[in-house]
């Protein structure tokens, strides 16, 4: 059936088409909106992450550097936090400055914030780990005959290893680490005392490839240290055969 040219648009249809052109501008404010208040949401996590590791460095840094350990300057760190409470000032005075791509940089905050944790690191790393590295080669001969004694000193070389890995939290942190550095250095005092000399580390080197009888007969204090430590009856005389240890030609 042909239409009517004079006939008249529906009123009824058009009411809700402007009902639906007005929903449809509503949902798109609304879009609009939920678009900024999630750039707020990402702006507020930036500054919540930089604001952390800034709060972090300034505590390593305080901690770092009552022992002098510190190769950089307060001033610096201070900048860092000074900018930063700028760009906090402007998010809670003015919400649309703050969502200026160039109101925070937080790839460059967090560069410099790396920067100086590397730096912090290269003083704090050496000195957490000096005892450990010291007492390294003495801990591996210890393991091939002391089990507990050499288990404890292994886990205070490992805690120590650890603790260098990365900066100190605070005063506390640091005086944990300098009191282990303490106690493995009094431990490896005390093993020296009961003997443990350059002569006994090197037959605990030698022992894997075998150590000859005379070498061991020739050095009482070896002996000593043996039967002190109860190890006499850990090792066995082999004849050395021109094939090997113990093998006969």
């Amino acid at each position: 059936m042909a239409l009517n040219a004079k006939e008249k648009p529906s009123e009824g249809l058009a009411a809700r088409a402007a009902a639906f052109e007005k929903r449809l501008k509503d949902f798109n404010r609304q879009r609009q909106q939920q678009d900024r208040m999630s750039k707020f949401s990402e702006r507020r996590d930036e500054l919540k992450k930089i604001a952390a590791q800034t709060h972090a460095l300034a505590l390593s840094y305080e901690a770092l550097s009552d022992e002098g350990l510190a190769k950089i300057s307060a001033a610096e760190i201070t900048a860092v936090r000074k900018q930063l409470e700028k760009c906090s000032k402007a998010f809670g005075e003015s919400s649309d400055a703050i969502l200026e791509p160039k109101a925070l940089d937080s790839d460059k905050y967090l560069a410099a914030l790396k920067k100086y944790v590397t730096t912090l690191l290269e003083t704090w790393s050496p000195f957490a780990r000096q005892a450990a590295d010291d007492a390294a080669p003495t801990i591996s001969v210890l393991g091939e005959v002391q089990g507990r004694s050499a288990d404890a000193l292994r886990q205070m070389q490992t805690d120590l290893q650890k603790r260098a890995a990365t900066l100190p939290k605070n005063a506390q942190e640091l005086a944990q680490v300098k009191a282990l550095k303490e106690k493995l250095a009094a431990e490896l005092a005390t093993q020296k005392k009961n003997g443990l000399n350059s002569d006994v580390e090197a037959f605990l080197r030698k022992l894997p490839a075998g150590v000859p009888l005379s070498e061991v007969l020739s050095q009482p204090n070896l002996l000593k240290w043996l039967e002190k430590e109860k190890l006499l009856g850990s090792f066995h005389v082999i004849r050395q055969s021109q094939t090997g240890w113990g093998k006969r030609p």
